[in-house]
C-alpha cells in the first residue's frame, strides 16, 4: 500500500511521461488499488502517491466496484455536451469539493496491468474519474478548474470544518 503525498508535493505539477520499463504492473496496480479503496477514493493517481508513473486506478462501474488500473492513459474523443458535478472531491485535497464542469462521455485508450491496449467508453462518474485522474497525470489539480470566487469560498469552508473536527477529536 502506497501514502498520499502532501498537496504541494512538485510531482503533482508536472505531466508524468509514461510508464518505467521494469516496472512490475500487478504488484503496482494491486498497491495502487489498495491504497485507493483504503481511502475509500474512487480514482487514485500514482504521482498522488508521489511515484513518476503515468498510470492510476479507479471505478470503471461504481454500481458494481469494478476496478482498473490504466497505464499511459489517453483520452481520444470527448463529448460537446458537458455537466457540473454536483461536488466533485479529490484524496489530495480531503474535504474540499468543487463544482467543476467536464464532458458527460469520452472515449479513452490505455494499457491494462498486463500491457494489452485497450479502448473503451465511459460516461456520467466514470468519464468524471478517468478525467480527473488523467488530469493528475498532466500535473492538473482540480482546484485549477474551479472559479476562484468558488474555491476561495470552499477553501474557508474547508478550513473551518477542519477546525471544527479537530475541536470535536480534543472533547
Amino acid at each position: 500500500m502506497y501514502q498520499l503525498i502532501d498537496s504541494r508535493a512538485p510531482i503533482l505539477q508536472v505531466r508524468m511521461n509514461g510508464v518505467s520499463e521494469d516496472l512490475n504492473r500487478h504488484e503496482f496496480a494491486n498497491n495502487l488499488l489498495d491504497t485507493m479503496e483504503n481511502l475509500n477514493g474512487l480514482g487514485l493517481a500514482a504521482n498522488q502517491c508521489g511515484l513518476e508513473e503515468r498510470a492510476f486506478a479507479m471505478y470503471s462501474d461504481y454500481s458494481y466496484k469494478t476496478t482498473i488500473v490504466c497505464f499511459n492513459p489517453t483520452i481520444t474523443w470527448q463529448s460537446e455536451e458537458t455537466s457540473t458535478s454536483p461536488l466533485e472531491g479529490c484524496l489530495t485535497w480531503p474535504g474540499l469539493y468543487l463544482k467543476i464542469r467536464r464532458p458527460i462521455a469520452i472515449k479513452v485508450e490505455y494499457e491494462n496491468v498486463d500491457g494489452e491496449n485497450v479502448k473503451n467508453h465511459f460516461d456520467g462518474l466514470e468519464a468524471r474519474i478517468f478525467q480527473h485522474e488523467f488530469d493528475h497525470l498532466d500535473g492538473i489539480d482540480f482546484i485549477k478548474r474551479a472559479n476562484r470566487v468558488v474555491l476561495n469560498m470552499a477553501l474557508k469552508k474547508r478550513a473551518k470544518n477542519m477546525r471544527k473536527l479537530k475541536s470535536e477529536r480534543r472533547s
